[in-house]
């Protein structure tokens, strides 16, 4: 996937109001992204990967570091879980 490809899918919020790709997403549009969102929060697939994402980062972080930057991959890795988390409530939300 290129640099244009990663702006035109960007999500933004700002104002209660969400952004993809710099444009304002339409209500319809929105609908369907809630529903999305909700599905994936309420899916097993989402609690097994946000799970495992967290407990790699744990582990990361506290049993396989070494040095500085693996805690930093790890503290990376959590960051990463939170903006998806950030991403799907904000979808989700009514």
């Amino acid at each position: 996937m290129d640099i244009l490809q990663l702006s035109n899918n960007l999500f933004v919020e700002k104002g209660g109001k969400i952004y993809i790709g710099g444009n304002e997403v339409p209500t319809t549009m929105r609908g369907l992204l809630r529903d999305e969102a909700e599905y994936i929060q309420n899916s097993r697939l989402w609690e097994i990967i946000n799970a495992t994402l967290i407990n790699e980062a744990s582990d990361i972080a506290l049993r396989q570091s070494t040095n500085w930057e693996h805690v930093l991959s790890a503290k990376q890795l959590h960051h990463y879980v939170f903006v998806v988390k950030n991403i799907l409530y904000k979808l989700a939300q009514k």
